[in-house]
């Protein structure tokens, strides 16, 4: 009997996109949604996060701890990450001192648009992620008063356990000389050990291929011809982007061949509430179809919940063949958290 393979690549929806969490503003202010603060962050406490960029030698810029202090840290899917090796020009700037007196790596103007210059990506990245499979979600949200929309992920959730993910080099990994261009590989999810394989180009986060940890009879090796859009910016509401790819390999062992469709767009904006505190975001809608036989589809759909200098501080991952836009239970749901 031939083993049926593994087909990964439905769970990189919710891709590791590195923003850097850097902003410059006031502390112990009382706030309702992170418009209200200069530094785009309201607390769970509510109180505005305080910030100020990091050295040029850290250059990742820090994050906001749920008290106000600093941390080092810039932004992974949705979660504060240390940054310490990130590269300047991979920071998107300047990332000085407040004693130096130059401008902060990234601060909110509460524009509505996400651009380049407000993300860091790259290797050896870390984040702390609250995570709950299967779970309950409300994608639609609700309306406050004054007419934004709001989505609550802050509450806990049956199983929710924090997970750290890190983004690594390709260096010493047993596929590396089959992505020269590639910038750092990182899990798909906490599911299984698949690793993304990911390239920084431009303005745009690519998905080169999907991994197994270690190679073997059993590995997998599949590559995206053409790689996937991901990630494209500057975010804006209206911004849609798209790729139809062919995704050919081995997965766990077995032949691999069939094609995918990935669709993406910022259809909505208003405040995400999360376990580490409320932020304005966009909201990227996207769904993958794969078409694995002339007749046997799978779909799955995505949200990733973007702030500025933050980046995705919400993903939520839909169960397979959802027929719903707006779904109700998550075969994955990731909440920033501190």
């Amino acid at each position: 009997m031939r083993r049926r393979p593994r087909t990964p690549p439905l769970r990189a929806l919710a891709a590791l996109v590195l923003l850097s969490a850097t902003a410059c503003g006031e502390s112990h202010v009382t706030c309702r949604v992170g418009a209200d603060c200069a530094s785009g962050v309201c607390l769970s406490s509510g109180t505005c996060g305080d910030y100020q960029a990091a050295d040029a030698g850290d250059a990742g810029g820090a994050r906001f701890a749920p008290d106000g202090t600093q941390q080092d840290g810039a932004t992974v899917d949705g979660a504060a990450v240390d940054s310490g090796s990130a590269s300047k020009d991979a920071a998107g700037g300047d990332a000085v001192s407040k004693d130096t007196g130059k401008k902060p790596l990234c601060t909110p103007n509460h524009d509505g648009v996400v651009t380049r210059d407000e993300v860091v990506m790259g290797a050896d990245l870390s984040a702390n992620f609250r995570v709950a499979l299967d779970a309950p979600v409300n994608t639609a949200g609700t309306e406050a008063q004054d007419g934004t929309r709001v989505w609550d992920f802050a509450q806990a959730v049956k199983g929710d356990a924090d997970v750290d993910v890190t983004t690594h080099a390709l260096t010493d990994q047993w596929f590396a000389k089959d992505f020269p261009t590639a910038t750092y590989v990182a899990r798909f999810n906490t599911e299984d050990d698949l690793l993304g394989v990911y390239e920084v180009s431009g303005d745009a986060l690519l998905l080169l291929a999907a991994v197994s940890k270690s190679d073997g009879l059993l590995r997998t090796k599949l590559t995206y011809q053409p790689p996937v859009t991901v990630q494209k910016y500057p975010l804006k509401a209206g911004v849609t982007w798209s790729t139809k790819t062919t995704v050919s390999g081995q997965a766990s062992g077995a032949l691999a061949n069939y094609s995918e469709s990935w669709s993406s767009q910022v259809d909505s904006s208003g405040v995400a509430k999360t376990p580490y505190g409320n932020f304005p975001v966009l909201r990227v809608r996207s769904t993958v179809v794969q078409q694995l036989m002339p007749l046997v589809t799978r779909t799955t759909r995505s949200m990733l919940f973007v702030a500025e200098c933050f980046g995705p501080v919400v993903s939520v991952r839909s169960q397979t063949d959802e027929t719903q836009a707006e779904f109700t239970s998550a075969a994955e749901l990731r909440r920033l958290a501190p």
